[in-house]
């Protein structure tokens, strides 16, 4: 069980699909907002590898 991460205390189990069903009740404005925030924060991450790895971007 490589995978097995410890639970701190009070953090209940939850599966992926229930938080799948949760975000689905989420304001869609709000999800959409968060989309874009994550794809920002992708290419920055993409653009700082290449940088590092002194390849082009």
């Amino acid at each position: 069980m490589a995978n097995r991460r410890t639970r701190f205390a009070g953090e209940e189990r939850k599966s992926r699909r229930s938080d799948r069903r949760a975000d689905a009740r989420r304001d869609p404005a709000e999800l959409l907002r968060e989309t874009i925030e994550l794809s920002k924060l992708g290419e920055r991450l993409r653009v700082a590898g290449a940088r590092v790895r002194g390849g082009r971007v």
